[in-house]
């Protein structure tokens, strides 16, 4: 071997090792696959008065399993075809519309949503994201979404709310136009939502027609609700306007029964009327009702259970026959009162005695 093959022997790999690292590289470097983020799974659409809003989650690994803490932005592709040229199954070209720069990192859990608000009714519209790192480190494509813009129904008109027992009776008449102004041609549905607070709602059911009840109620504790049309397309739900909110208490209407047996005792305190024990499970207590002549039965005073009787201590200057009666209210709020018992009669004429003996 001449000097000069013997020199390169030894120069070319001292050459090599000085390059790598002169360079200021560390380590070898990355598979692309380490960082390159999964593709999205979970890609949803809702439509709503709005437009279409896509939702999905940030991709917490790399497609070869890793964990990713850091995504920079998403892609989203969109293909706009007349519905007249559409047809299941047949290629579809995709074109970049949107980019989502983010701004801060999103928990995983939590959903990223887009809004596409620029829609042409009777037009089908496919969707696909990718998560990107950087310029280059983009996913594969997610699966698509699609859907056919319908025009939304405006807002359901007069909606209601009646109050029963045990439950409450939703209504309302159908919206009248579209948002644009146009005739309703088709029959919609309606979402139901219902919150304990006039600011927090959850749905609670659809339905085809104008009325609902609700019997998963409480008496006495207020509900609100809010309502919205929806017309349907290709299967998806196209939603309109939610109206301003009615709240409504379900509540006990019906009354107790009236004490039986009402009698009268005559005391150096005055009168004491009594009577029979009412079985009533709701039942909170009595009040006490004195006439004289043709007058309206005029309340003197309740009490509540378990007494069964009151203390007259009033007595009018005027001798003429007394008629005392007794009702019952419930706990309900507001209470519900019976009709009157059967009057007890106390005669002017003992109570002309009665003042003489004092």
């Amino acid at each position: 071997m001449g000097l000069l093959s013997r020199f390169s022997y030894i120069l070319l790999p001292l050459l090599s090792f000085l390059l790598v690292w002169g360079c200021g590289r560390k380590t070898l470097p990355v598979p692309p696959q380490t960082v390159v983020p999964a593709p999205i799974e979970d890609l949803r659409l809702s439509m709503d008065e709005k437009g279409a809003t896509l939702s999905w989650s940030r991709p917490g690994k790399a497609e070869n399993g890793e964990k990713i803490k850091h995504i920079e932005a998403y892609e989203v592709w969109r293909a706009e075809i007349d519905q007249s040229k559409y047809c299941d199954g047949c290629p579809v070209t995709y074109t970049l519309y949107e980019e989502v720069i983010l701004i801060s990192q999103e928990s995983p859990k939590k959903k990223i949503s887009f809004l596409d608000s620029a829609l042409r009714p009777q037009y089908h519209y496919l969707y696909t994201v990718r998560s990107r790192i950087g310029w280059r480190l983009v996913s594969k494509e997610s699966k698509p979404v699609s859907m056919r813009w319908l025009t939304p129904a405006a807002m359901p008109e007069d909606f209601m709310v009646k109050p029963g027992d045990q439950f409450l009776s939703l209504a309302w008449q159908p919206p009248k136009a579209l948002i644009d102004g146009a005739a309703v041609t088709e029959p919609v549905g309606y979402a139901i939502y219902r919150g304990r607070k006039a600011t927090e709602y959850k749905k609670i059911t659809e339905t085809d027609t104008t009325s609902y009840r609700d019997i998963t109620v409480t008496n006495g504790e207020q509900y609100f609700y809010r309502l919205r049309a929806f017309r349907v397309s290709r299967g998806d739900k196209v939603f309109g306007p939610v109206t301003e909110a009615v709240a409504g208490i379900a509540r006990d209407f019906t009354p107790p029964l009236p004490p039986q047996n009402v009698n009268l005792v005559k005391t150096e305190d005055g009168i004491t009327v009594f009577w029979d024990v009412v079985q009533e499970e709701d039942l909170a207590g009595f009040r006490i009702y004195r006439r004289a002549g043709d007058a309206r039965p005029k309340l003197l005073g309740e009490v509540h259970v378990p007494s069964l009787s009151f203390l007259d201590k009033s007595s009018p200057a005027s001798q003429e026959t007394w008629y005392y009666s007794v009702s019952t209210f419930d706990r309900a709020r507001p209470p519900n009162e019976s009709v009157f018992s059967n009057e007890a009669v106390l005669p002017g004429i003992m109570r002309a005695k009665t003042k003489k003996t004092e």
